[in-house]
């Protein structure tokens, strides 16, 4: 079991984990992780399990107004593909944790979520030693579960954002 940093060929195992957990109004089309992925191929991390996709989290970097647009729902998620922001060392970002998911039909789902989350501040210095500057995390909980994580880890569930500088695990 391993988390790693996605790659084209994951998305359509990513899509079907997607499209078992969520309804269908909020899957995403096909295309959708390559549009990301074309904008910065690092935003994507997966949970492998013996070459199965058992998890995933995104963060897509944005400007602060992209941020704070879709945070406040002025932006639909489908429109950041195009927006996402590449890793330039000297910038800065807002990170937008759009999805944590795991196999909620696995017995091991909890390890799955444990491990995943456990690997975000690995993730996070790999951004920060690529020379740019994280400025907020922010996410919108959907459903009761996101709420609990999003308090799990720290953020103010109030605005669901979060200074990157209190940053914890849980």
């Amino acid at each position: 079991m391993m988390v790693r940093k996605a790659v084209i060929s994951d998305a359509e195992k990513m899509l079907v984990l997607s499209c078992s957990i969520y309804p269908p109004e909020w899957h995403v089309p096909k295309g959708y992780i390559g549009r990301v992925m074309a904008s910065n191929e690092s935003v994507y991390r997966v949970l492998d399990v013996d070459g199965e996709i058992k998890g995933t989290y995104s963060m897509f970097p944005l400007r602060k107004e992209d941020y704070e647009r879709v945070l406040r729902g002025d932006l639909d998620e489908k429109e950041l593909p195009e927006l996402v922001k590449e890793y330039t060392p000297g910038d800065e970002v807002w990170l937008y944790l759009i999805s944590i998911l795991v196999d909620v039909h696995d017995k091991e789902r909890k390890t799955f979520s444990k491990t995943l989350i456990q690997s975000i501040p690995t993730y996070i210095e790999e951004i920060q030693e690529k020379g740019v500057t994280i400025r907020e995390i922010g996410a919108i909980a959907i459903s009761n579960e996101g709420e609990k994580f999003i308090e799990s880890i720290g953020m103010d569930f109030s605005h669901a954002l979060y200074d990157i500088e209190g940053w914890r695990a849980g």
